[in-house]
């Protein structure tokens, strides 16, 4: 379903600067609000991060979410020990779970938003990188570009290598939020937007009736299907 984010009002009154105080942030930094679940592809990340901070010492990178796998009990410590065996514990920062008006803080607050993920459906962290105006760096899938965020730069969700020269880039010519213009646009096309997804899934909810009714429940009318 190709839903578009919606940000409460109440995240526009919270204070990304405290929120940056909050968890010792410096005041550049990029953000990846994904769980550690291995198709969200942070394992990629460390590789980059590894890459960049030779170019790029100030670089940082923080995740936020669920720091285990439930699936894999093994991948989030391997995820700690690898960030520990490179050295970046200064370059990725790592916060876990926390409250969702930080979250909007903090991608408010950032210079940029990374989605490398490996596969998505819809994915919920590009929406509202659209809904926040903020650039963002994700990865080169089909659904990715379906979503195509205006401020999107897309790499090969193998490809360290070109992952750490748009890090190098974004960290060097990014510029830390929040961007209040850029924020107003994209909340103006955020309601356009919404009436589209409104009308595409009354669409779709119409269709599938139409052949439920034909092919399963010829007898029923539409209107007690809808009921």
């Amino acid at each position: 379903m190709p839903f578009v984010a919606h940000v409460p009002d109440a995240m526009f009154k919270t204070d990304p600067i405290a929120a940056m105080r909050k968890y010792n942030l410096p005041p550049k930094f990029i953000f990846l609000p994904n769980q550690f679940w291995k198709h969200k592809n942070h394992d990629i990340v460390i590789e980059a991060v590894n890459k960049a901070v030779k170019q790029e010492p100030s670089l940082v990178v923080v995740f936020s979410g669920a720091p285990e796998d439930t699936r894999d009990r093994f991948y989030g410590p391997y995820l700690r020990s690898k960030i520990q065996f490179y050295e970046l514990q200064k370059h990725i920062k790592i916060l876990g779970l926390i409250p969702e008006e930080d979250v909007f803080a903090l991608m408010r607050a950032s210079i940029c938003i990374l989605q490398p993920s490996l596969y998505e459906g819809w994915s919920t962290v590009v929406e509202q990188a659209k809904s926040l105006g903020k650039p963002i760096l994700l990865s080169d899938l089909e659904v990715h570009r379906e979503q195509n965020p205006e401020k999107g730069q897309y790499f090969e969700p193998h490809d360290a290598n070109k992952l750490a020269h748009l890090l190098i880039t974004i960290m060097r010519e990014g510029v830390p939020g929040p961007d209040q213009k850029a924020e107003s646009a994209a909340l103006s096309m955020v309601h356009e937007r919404s009436v589209v997804f409104g009308k595409q899934f009354s669409q779709l909810v119409h269709e599938t009736i139409d052949v439920f009714h034909k092919s399963v429940a010829p007898q029923c009318s539409k209107s007690e299907l809808l009921i």
